[in-house]
């Protein structure tokens, strides 16, 4: 079963996209307003979230990252009510049970259970406020009270090494018996990942422009490097 959260204050329009999306093995979680929807975020593990653009500032998307979104909208022109990112997908309201599926396979891939990522694994170990260590790929993350305090990948230590961990690709993840180890991460876990998963897509998206401007080089070289 997938987890979808649907910020969206219309009531009838909750329960029409949850009627809809259950024989595809989806289950809507509906709330009204931003804070509600950051703290079900705070509670439960979500696949994916349908957000109502019309009652969002575009910075509060930055609360539910790394999750696949797609916006709602009244307006008209999807690129009027803000500056939004470009990359987003929208959906115009009104919109038919086809377009919404359609998007949903576009944007989560098909409409199947995906295997728990290790945002999703340190998520709930924040929200059961428990003492965990967990051996994530070639990586160590240590939580104490639901707060990450020490992280390792080889001979790193601390805030880089679970930017490393975080960067695994399909990582195992194995609950493994605690040992002692110094306390190498401070800040608040909310703030932690959201920071380091910014550095994350920060650092993709300059790995990628260089790889693309690499590859215009390469073929100018090839093709006699001008006129």
């Amino acid at each position: 079963m997938i987890s979808l959260l649907m910020l969206e204050f219309d009531r009838r329009l909750v329960s029409a996209v949850s009627r809809t999306l259950r024989p595809e093995a989806v289950e809507v979680v509906g709330v009204q307003s931003f804070e509600h929807a950051y703290e079900r975020t705070e509670h439960q593990s979500f696949d994916g979230a349908v957000l109502d653009r019309d009652v969002l500032a575009p910075h509060e998307l930055d609360a539910f990252r790394p999750l696949p979104l797609i916006l709602t909208t009244s307006f008209l022109d999807p690129h009027c009510g803000g500056h939004w990112p470009a990359s987003r997908r929208v959906l115009q309201k009104p919109f038919t049970s086809a377009q919404l599926i359609s998007m949903l396979n576009e944007t989560f891939g098909p409409l199947e259970p995906r295997p728990s990522s290790i945002v999703d694994v340190l998520r709930r170990a924040h929200t059961s406020r428990g003492d965990v260590a967990l051996r994530v790929g070639r990586g160590e993350v240590y939580l104490e009270g639901g707060e990450v305090v020490h992280a390792e990948f080889g001979e790193t230590r601390g805030e880089a090494a679970l930017v490393d961990v975080l960067s695994e690709v399909n990582p195992a993840v194995v609950r493994v018996a605690r040992r002692a180890a110094e306390r190498t991460i401070d800040k608040p876990f909310r703030p932690l990942l959201l920071d380091l998963l910014r550095l994350i897509e920060e650092t993709e998206e300059h790995s990628s422009r260089r790889r693309a401007a690499g590859t215009t080089r390469l073929r100018l070289v090839r093709g006699g490097g001008g006129p």
